[in-house]
């Protein structure tokens, strides 16, 4: 998700503080992304088959840490 017109289920969008994120789930580490030349905070999910990919979802944050952009996957 690139725009604020859509949101995930717990009513996260683009353009909101990442502080809201870590509020709900905690903080986890702020990464670089050289390939994207963009900032993120990545939150994995864990499950018993531990797949090759497993799911994962991504805030991307500007210098003001302002989610611009929302990834939920396995293709990362």
């Amino acid at each position: 998700m690139k725009n604020n017109s859509l949101s995930t289920q717990s009513g996260l969008t683009v353009g909101i503080p990442y502080a809201t994120v870590a509020g709900m789930y905690e903080t986890v580490k702020k990464e670089y992304d050289s390939y994207r030349n963009k900032f993120y905070y990545s939150y994995d999910w864990d499950d018993e088959k531990r797949h090759y990919f497993q799911p994962v979802m991504c805030f991307f944050v500007d210098k003001n840490n302002i989610i611009t952009e929302i990834y939920v996957g396995t293709d990362w």
